[in-house]
């Protein structure tokens, strides 16, 4: 439901409640008025509130910080309009141009750059509907940069990802299920939030990401996901996906299958962000198959990858492999990470490289050969 719906349905319209904040704001001059939130982005319901910002230097209740909140009754509707200081604004686009989305930072200094507020902040005002002060509003908004505030949000997800994977794995060490899955639901949320911010994402709120999940990734193809993943099949297994509580070999399963997606997710996003060039297919794509190959001991099952491992996009043709423990790291090429997401505990040898054929044009045989070599490397570093 979107702002104008909303009204609607309480018997009124966008320019009566723009004459009734006008005069109970009283504002004027250079001052911004602004309507924002879930209702102007089209997620909202008969029960939300309309959220209105006032950009003013004045202010009220001897309170003058832009958590300043005014709660104005209209027409049964709740009208919650938080008070900011210009200078507030102007501050936080200047911190956020110090960042650019290709940046070559660590994740956890951009993650702790702004705080929840700021971020919901610069997101609010970057989709706001002016009210007054339409020509400054505008000025504002053109200044924040959609992709470097997207790319803040997924380094912010990379962060709580990492966190949580340790967290999660002693857990799962200590043998209480009940509180791996309640983390593990945690972790979902946050790979959500990472391929959300890879899909152009700029809100920040954790209640909206399946809906936002479902809208941003509609219609839209990646044709440059590794091979045997599509963006279609991505979200159907977040959005499906629970996390059960019944026993810690049962949660246990559960993470693995989560962190296979993150090990697709978060490398295609970094990769991603790192060439400001990168747009996303819209048609679909064509999807090359043939028959697997019958090779020698091919029907066996590959294993499957530690949990006990990273994977990240390092260069332009680079992803990097490591220990959490950091006893061992190991860089591979495009075609290695590709081979890297087979293991996986369930695809067998022939349904791999038959996979990796379509998509790289190599024979079977060698793609059989280049895997088992990775395999070997893998067991010596006892990351399988």
């Amino acid at each position: 439901m979107d702002i104008h719906a909303y009204l609607e349905r309480h018997d009124t319209e966008l320019e009566a409640l723009s004459r009734m904040l006008l005069e109970e704001t009283g504002a004027c001059g250079d001052e911004v008025l602004y309507v924002t939130g879930s209702l102007v982005e089209g997620l909202g319901n008969l029960r939300s509130d309309i959220d209105v910002y006032l950009v003013t230097a004045r202010a009220f209740d001897a309170r003058t910080d832009f958590a300043s909140v005014l709660i104005v009754p209209f027409e049964a509707c709740p009208v919650d309009v938080e008070i900011v200081a210009p200078e507030r604004i102007e501050v936080l686009i200047g911190r956020l141009a110090r960042f650019a989305p290709d940046h070559n930072v660590d994740p956890r200094r951009t993650a702790t750059a702004f705080s929840a507020a700021e971020l919901k902040l610069l997101h609010n005002l970057r989709q706001g509907a002016p009210l007054f002060g339409a020509a400054r509003l505008v000025g504002w908004q053109a200044r924040i940069v959609q992709r470097t505030l997207s790319r803040i949000l997924f380094d912010l997800s990379q962060v709580y990802l990492g966190m949580l994977h340790l967290d999660i794995l002693g857990q799962l060490e200590d043998g209480d299920a009940a509180s791996a899955a309640q983390l593990i639901e945690q972790y979902r949320g946050h790979l959500i939030g990472a391929l959300l911010a890879v899909l152009g994402n700029t809100n920040p709120a954790d209640k909206w990401r399946l809906r936002l999940l479902e809208r941003l990734a509609a219609g839209r193809h990646a044709t440059d996901l590794p091979p045997g993943y599509d963006l279609p099949g991505i979200v159907r297994q977040l959005r499906g996906f629970r996390a059960p509580r019944s026993s810690v070999l049962v949660a246990f399963e559960a993470f693995t299958a989560l962190q296979r997606l993150a090990h697709v997710i978060v490398p295609w996003g970094q990769r991603r962000f790192a060439d400001p060039a990168a747009q996303h297919s819209t048609g679909v794509p064509a999807r090359p198959t043939q028959a697997p190959p019958s090779l020698p001991d091919g029907d066996g099952v590959l294993p499957a990858l530690s949990t006990e491992l990273s994977l990240h996009f390092c260069g332009p043709d680079a992803y990097r492999l490591t220990a959490l423990d950091e006893h061992c790291v190991i860089e591979v090429n495009q075609q290695a990470y590709a081979i890297l997401l087979c293991f996986d505990g369930k695809t067998t040898l022939n349904q791999a490289a038959g996979r990796l054929a379509v998509h790289s044009g190599l024979a079977p045989g060698r793609l059989a050969g280049a895997i088992d070599d990775l395999q070997q490397v893998l067991r010596g570093h006892a990351l399988l």
